[in-house]
């Protein structure tokens, strides 16, 4: 066996294949006939019904058998890969909604700053304290008397008869009426 080892270390894959012994080309009884053995082939051997139609479906019902459990698979390939996905594509949502209120938060904060900025500019001007210090403080001039009148409305009779409540006409109840039944 050694010296075989030898020979074959030197040999490429040509030679060694032609260093294998011939198969048997005698038949033992046990071995099937040999017109249902299939050479070449990993599958088990059937023979062939006579009939066709037969139980056992012969060629056509293995391709039917394979072609079903290929759809099963692919089916469930897909339907994995759905499942996969609705969860990130769930978190990119509630991100996007996330990114959005933040985004509404801080247009908020800068108008809030804006606002802010503008009121500590007008504050820099003498005149605009000055009209700060008399209204909220009721404060005056060296030499000025200042009188505080309370239990004043808000409104002057001028501005509030502009602001009396008008009347619903009855095409406005109409259309009220409609929106109150959605």
């Amino acid at each position: 066996m050694l010296e075989n080892t030898r020979r074959m270390a030197g040999t490429t894959a040509t030679e060694t294949t032609r260093a294998r012994p011939p198969r048997r080309a005698t038949r033992s009884a046990s071995d099937p006939p040999a017109s249902t053995v299939r050479r070449g082939s990993r599958r088990s051997t059937r023979t062939r019904s006579a009939t066709p139609g037969t139980v056992g479906g012969g060629r056509g019902a293995a391709t039917k058998r394979r072609r079903t459990l290929a759809l099963v698979i692919a089916a469930v390939i897909v339907l994995v890969g759905i499942g996969a996905s609705i969860s990130p594509y769930r978190d990119y949502r509630q991100t996007q909604a996330r990114l959005a209120a933040k985004e509404q938060q801080v247009a908020t904060l800068q108008s809030q700053t804006d606002e802010l900025a503008n009121q500590a500019h007008r504050l820099q001007s003498d005149a605009y304290v000055e009209a700060l210090a008399r209204k909220e403080l009721n404060l005056g001039r060296p030499g000025e008397e200042v009188f505080v009148v309370k239990n004043l409305p808000e409104t002057t009779p001028a501005s509030s008869a502009q602001e009396a409540p008008r009347q619903a006409g009855p095409l406005e109840r109409l259309v009220t009426a409609i929106r109150g039944l959605f």
